[in-house]
């Protein structure tokens, strides 16, 4: 199982060593996300994304990826609350998709990833990540967002 991952996660960085091919487009992308709820766990991302734009307005693309998370491992109430916290690391495997609302230079976007996350103890879970954002478009070919 581990030489598999290690496998894809080889081929898909030498993958973007590509020359570039019509819509062809690569991108790393950094995140950060706050916990709510009862859960709070705070978990920084960093992750690699190719992929094909079809239009200037549709993308799919595959994505792998590093987060750190400060796990929740437990919680005693009596006498006192306590939470016990934990760093783990975190591999995400995904899908995405990315609609582009406009053409204009200033475009708002919809984004899922879909996929599988291996954490610090090889567990596989279900990722589905819906995202709302703004692409700002550099030149007639880049984009930044």
């Amino acid at each position: 199982m581990n030489k598999t991952i290690l496998s894809f996660i080889t081929v898909f960085f030498l993958w973007t060593n590509l020359q570039a091919q019509s819509g062809y487009e690569k991108s790393i992308e950094t995140g950060y996300s706050i916990g709510i709820g009862d859960v709070k766990n705070n978990t920084f991302n960093v992750a690699m994304v190719n992929g094909y734009r079809f239009n200037s307005n549709l993308y799919f693309g595959v994505g792998v990826g590093f987060g750190y998370t400060n796990n929740l491992n437990g919680i005693m109430i009596d006498p006192y609350y306590t939470e016990y916290r934990k760093g783990l690391s975190l591999i995400p495997i995904y899908a995405q998709a990315k609609i582009n609302l406009t053409k204009s230079k200033i475009s708002p976007f919809i984004l899922a990833n879909v996929g599988y996350t291996i954490d610090g103890r090889q567990d596989f879970g279900f990722m589905f990540a819906p995202t709302f954002g703004i692409d700002f478009k550099i030149d007639d070919k880049q984009w930044l967002g």
